[in-house]
């Protein structure tokens, strides 16, 4: 599901989503879910890393260096 205004913080997010109350373990899959769907603005990831979600973020594809 896509929203009208991003959020720029975990806690934000948390609370768009409904689950601010809710287990880590539901933070965890509430923020996979969105973010499978959605692209975090900059400041989101820098939230999403400090507060211990950084994992669940699309890692970038490197491409091979040729030797």
């Amino acid at each position: 599901m896509l929203y009208p205004v991003q959020p720029t913080t975990t806690a934000g997010l948390l609370r768009q989503l409904g689950v601010q109350h809710r287990s880590v373990n539901q933070h965890r899959a509430a923020i996979a879910e969105w973010l499978r769907h959605n692209t975090a603005s900059a400041e989101l990831k820098l939230s999403l890393r400090a507060d211990g979600f950084g994992l669940l973020l699309p890692r970038p594809h490197r491409q091979a260096q040729a030797s």
